[in-house]
């Protein structure tokens, strides 16, 4: 397990890019957003500490489908 640090407004993932990585939010929050480039953007989720997102990309061989990013760092 690596970890990494991201800075407010820092994107950890884009949708439409492959990966094979999940994430824990040790501190902070991280959003989660659909259509994120687009005029259609919206935050689908909210995830705080001890939450985990980006699991699908170990199971599935399919490019991530939302864009993750961070709000805030504790």
């Amino acid at each position: 397990m690596e970890r990494h640090s991201f800075n407010q407004g820092e994107l950890i993932f884009r949708e439409g890019q492959f990966s094979h990585s999940m994430y824990q939010v040790t501190s902070g929050h991280v959003g989660i957003f659909g259509n994120y480039d687009s005029p259609h953007a919206q935050q689908l989720a909210t995830l705080g500490t001890c939450e985990f997102f980006g699991e699908m990309g170990l199971a599935e061989c399919y490019p991530r489908r939302a864009t993750a990013g961070a709000l805030d760092h504790d």
